[in-house]
C-alpha cells in the first residue's frame, strides 16, 4: 500500500462525526482515577497521597487550553471532506442514532465551508482559562450561523462548544480532587469533616467561587445542574464531577 493510500484509508476511518473526539484534554486523568480507585480502601493515607501527587493534580491541566492545534485538525479535517466532496465523491459519518449512515455531498460544500470559518475562529480564540472556556461553552450557539448540513452544524456547533466544556470540567474535576484530599485528610486527623472548606483552596472555574460543599458531598457547581438533588449529585459521582463524603 502506498502512502497515499494509507493516508487516504486513514482520513476515511478519521472521518466520523466530530461527536467522536479523537483527542485527549485531560493529560494526567490517570491521577484522579488512581484517587478513586484508591479512596475507598481502609489504609488509604490522604495526607501522603497529598504530600506525593497533590501538586502534580493541581497542575494536571495547563492554566489555559484547550490545545489550538485541536481546532487546526478538525478544520483540516474539514478541508479534506470539502475537497472530496467537491470532486464527486460522498463522505459517510455515522448517524447520531442507530447505525445508519449520513452522506455528505457536494450540496453541504457551502455549509461545511462555513463550519470552517467557525473552527478557525476557535483556533484563534484558544487557548483559554478554564473560567473563560466555560463562558464559550455556554455561548457558542451565538456564534454558529445557520447551517442545513446536520454535519456542519456539529462541526461548528457541537465539537467547539465540547472542546471547551470537557477541557474546562477536566480541569474542575482536578482540582476537585486537590480539595477533596485537604477534605480527607482533615477527616483522618480529626474523626469528622470540617464543617467549610479549608481556606487556600482553588476555585471552581464554573463559577469562580469555591466548589459546592456541604459535608456530605463535594461537586462541582455545573451550569443548570440542580445539587440539591442527591439523585443528580450521585451521578455527578459516577462522572468524577462530585465526591460522597463516606468514612470507608
Amino acid at each position: 500500500m502506498s502512502r497515499q493510500q494509507s493516508a487516504r484509508r486513514w482520513l476515511t476511518t478519521r472521518a466520523h462525526l466530530p461527536l467522536s473526539l479523537a483527542w485527549e484534554i485531560g493529560r494526567r486523568w490517570h491521577l484522579r482515577a488512581l484517587l478513586r480507585e484508591t479512596h475507598v480502601k481502609p489504609d488509604f493515607d490522604a495526607a501522603a497521597f497529598l504530600r506525593l501527587a497533590g501538586r502534580a493534580l493541581l497542575d494536571a491541566e495547563p492554566g489555559a487550553g484547550p490545545p489550538a492545534s485541536v481546532f487546526r485538525e478538525e478544520a483540516a479535517l474539514l478541508t479534506w471532506v470539502i475537497d472530496r466532496v467537491e470532486r464527486g465523491s460522498t463522505v459517510k459519518f455515522p448517524h447520531l442514532i442507530g447505525d445508519e449512515f449520513t452522506l455528505v455531498t457536494v450540496k453541504a460544500a457551502a455549509d461545511l465551508r462555513r463550519a470552517r470559518a467557525v473552527l478557525r475562529e476557535a483556533f484563534e480564540l484558544a487557548p483559554v482559562s478554564p473560567a473563560r472556556a466555560v463562558e464559550l461553552a455556554e455561548s457558542w450557539k451565538e456564534r454558529v450561523p445557520d447551517l442545513k448540513s446536520p454535519i456542519a452544524r456539529n462541526w461548528a456547533g457541537r465539537l467547539p462548544e465540547r472542546v471547551f466544556r470537557i477541557y474546562a470540567r477536566q480541569h474542575a474535576q482536578n482540582r476537585l480532587g486537590y480539595v477533596y484530599l485537604h477534605l480527607r485528610a482533615y477527616r483522618d486527623r480529626n474523626g469528622h469533616w470540617p464543617q467549610s472548606l479549608p481556606p487556600g483552596m482553588p476555585l471552581d472555574p464554573f463559577t469562580g467561587r469555591s466548589f459546592g460543599y456541604d459535608g456530605k458531598y463535594l461537586w462541582i457547581n455545573i451550569p443548570d445542574w440542580d445539587t440539591s438533588d442527591s439523585e443528580i449529585l450521585e451521578s455527578m459521582v459516577r462522572g468524577g464531577s462530585a465526591w460522597r463524603l463516606k468514612v470507608p
